[in-house]
């Protein structure tokens, strides 16, 4: 069992690694080169090859589930943010004497988009519309078409008296001057930040400066 590594206690969590004639490992660790969140890989950390003596090592830390056959990410049992938006979340069982990992998908989400397109709808079409699986959600309405405010309005009404948690409405700018960018805000957040930085004309380096943004973003999720 293997505690958070910093600064402090690094040589002798390295020593305790390299000398353990444990071949299975429980940690908190960050690992160079895991994805953190879909899309974004680690850059620092330690170096995968410290822990190649071990059958498997299961740590917690990065809310993205990933492995590389070794080392297992055994990810969020939920999702947080938009950043989690249709990434498979759960829980692992883990049988000593056959080293079998099973996952336990999590049925539930909290995020959900809902693509609304109302050229071929009719008034029966709307009404077949349920959306009691999404009560205490959080919903985004991507707006592809819209002919008929008063479905709209009543695909609204449907939603809020099923009880969602919050609704974001994103019209479509398709109509609008080719040459105006505007930011597609059926993106979530932090990749709408990745982008810009990524687009961005600096010097600094831009995954660490990527990496600060979402620290940042995620922390100020905690602030009340």
């Amino acid at each position: 069992m293997m505690p958070w590594i910093c600064k402090e206690n690094h040589d002798s969590a390295v020593n305790l690694i390299n000398n353990t004639k444990c071949d299975l490992m429980f940690g908190h660790l960050e690992v160079n080169g895991f994805e953190m969140i879909r899309g974004q890989f680690c850059i620092e950390g330690l170096e995968r090859k410290l822990f190649d003596k071990f059958d498997m090592v299961f740590s917690g830390h990065f809310h993205h589930r990933s492995d590389n056959g070794t080392i297992y990410y055994v990810g969020n049992p939920y999702q947080n943010t938009w950043m989690d938006y249709k990434d498979p979340r759960g829980f692992h069982i883990f049988d000593f004497e056959t080293r079998e990992l099973t996952f336990i998908v999590n049925p539930y989400e909290m995020f959900h988009k809902y693509f609304y397109n109302d050229l071929d709808w009719t008034a029966e079409t709307v009404h077949e519309e349920n959306f009691d699986k999404w009560k205490n959600c959080y919903i985004k309405i991507i707006v592809e078409n819209k002919t008929n405010p008063y479905l709209f309005d009543v695909i609204l009404d449907k939603m809020y008296k099923s009880g969602v948690g919050d609704i974001n409405v994103v019209e479509s700018f398709a109509e609008l001057d080719n040459d105006v960018t505007f930011v597609d805000e059926a993106q979530d957040t932090m990749t709408i930040l990745s982008s810009y930085i990524d687009q961005m004309e600096t010097i600094a380096d831009k995954k660490r400066l990527d990496i600060l943004m979402r620290n940042l973003y995620n922390e100020s999720l905690t602030l009340e």
